[in-house]
């Protein structure tokens, strides 16, 4: 997902992940299968750093586009906001609600 999430990203957010991914990943559970693209990393980014991902991931999934080895970008963006929560950042609005009109049965 850090790899995928990366080609989303420009700038030094890219960077950001780039480097992590670059680091040595945690070691796996006994259980866990998969070879270098299963791979886990402490991803210690400051919440501000997570929220720009959040909202760049989330764009991308709003758009329907998708990474080079994904289609299904959604998942991304639910994780990074999991992140984002344990930082203790409050999300910035980025969805518009239009209003109804009167009478309407929505």
């Amino acid at each position: 997902m850090l790899e995928e999430s990366s080609a989303l990203l420009t700038g030094d957010t890219r960077a950001a992940l780039l480097e992590i991914i670059a680091g040595t990943p945690l070691p796996k559970p006994t259980d866990h299968k998969g070879g270098r693209d299963t791979d886990m990393f402490e991803v210690d980014l400051p919440g501000d750093v997570v929220g720009s991902i959040v909202e760049q991931v989330d764009e991308t999934a709003r758009r329907g586009m998708s990474t080079p080895r994904s289609t299904r970008i959604g998942g991304f963006a639910t994780a990074w906001r999991e992140l984002l929560a344990y930082h203790h950042v409050p999300m910035r609005a980025t969805t518009r609600v239009a209003p109804t009109s009167a009478g309407s049965d929505v």
